[in-house]
Order: C-alpha cells, then sequence, then structure tokens
C-alpha cells in the first residue's frame, strides 16, 4: 500500500517527468500488476518515467530503454528490443493439450539443441537459428501430432546481457 500510496502522491502535481525506484518491490503479484499498468498508462500520457530496478523481468514489462549500470559505469543503452535481439536465450516454452510421454521425437526435430522437461504437459526447447528456426520447430511439431496450446519465447535477455557485460557470474 505504501509504494501505491508513493505513486499517487508523486502524480498530485501532474509532474511530466517521474522519478521511480523500485516501484514494484514488496507487492503480491496483483499489486505489481496494477503498477505496470499505471506506469503504462502514464506512459502513454507522455509522462518520462526514470525507473531503477533490480526486478529485471518488470523491467521488460514495462520499460522502452534500458540502461545498465555496474560499480558506477554505464555498460548498456539501448531499446528493450534490441537487447532482446542481442542477447536472447534461444529458447521457448512449450504447453501441450495432452501429455508428452516421450521426448525423443522432439529431440530430433532440426536445430533444437536441448528439450528440459517442466511437466508432463509443459518443455523448454532450447534451439539454435532465429524467429525462422523457431517457426519450423513449431511447425515441427504440430506435424507430429502435439496439439499446442502455447509457444511462448523465454525472454531472458535483460538478466544474458548484464551477465554477459559484466564477465560472468565471477564478477558480481
Amino acid at each position: 500500500m505504501l509504494q501505491r500510496l508513493s505513486l499517487a502522491s508523486a502524480m498530485v502535481a501532474n509532474p511530466s517527468i517521474l522519478i521511480l525506484d523500485e516501484p514494484t518491490s514488496g507487492m503480491d503479484p496483483q499489486g505489481m500488476k496494477e503498477i505496470r499498468d499505471i506506469i503504462k498508462g502514464l506512459k502513454k500520457e507522455g509522462i518520462l518515467i526514470f525507473m531503477s530496478s533490480h526486478l529485471l523481468p518488470e523491467v521488460t514489462y514495462v520499460c522502452d530503454e534500458v540502461a545498465m549500470i555496474n560499480r558506477g559505469q554505464l555498460i548498456l543503452y539501448d531499446s528493450i528490443d534490441n537487447i532482446g535481439k542481442k542477447f536472447s536465450t534461444h529458447s521457448v516454452v512449450v504447453e501441450f493439450l495432452n501429455p508428452v510421454k516421450d521426448i525423443r521425437d522432439i529431440e530430433n526435430i532440426d536445430n533444437i539443441r536441448a528439450v528440459t522437461v517442466i511437466s508432463s504437459y509443459k518443455l523448454r526447447i532450447s534451439f539454435s537459428g532465429g524467429p525462422e528456426q523457431q517457426y519450423e520447430i513449431l511447425a515441427a511439431l504440430i506435424k507430429q501430432g502435439y496439439k499446442v496450446i502455447s509457444f511462448q519465447s523465454e525472454s531472458l535477455a535483460l538478466e544474458e546481457a548484464y551477465v554477459k557485460l559484466i564477465g560472468g557470474d565471477n564478477n558480481v
């Protein structure tokens, strides 16, 4: 409630620029969604928003551009879209209507590097290539008779970018 109150009190003065520090910190999922929706609405109204957050999925949901800082140094400034293209994890999470009993047929599809079972209805598929190969994998799954109900890119691009730019886990 304190986060919501702080955001509301900041908006009373109709600012053209808003600076937010960890706006969804400590919130439940519903509260996080509400704050994200408010921020998106403010962006549509033309308010320039600077947001500091360690919750990188939150940043991905609401920001257009990102600046990453490590030990006081600017290490990256780019759009979310460009970061996604440069640092994509090349994996998708696929959800099926029926349980997958044997993943060997899926592992043999062209361009698939690895298949991880999340549950009998959900797999994480790592692949090589780009969007064209991702489409071909989906087409191959359907051709093999799988009833795919969800096929989503797994976007950890901001995390991947940060870890790669600071030199891996050793420099954290």
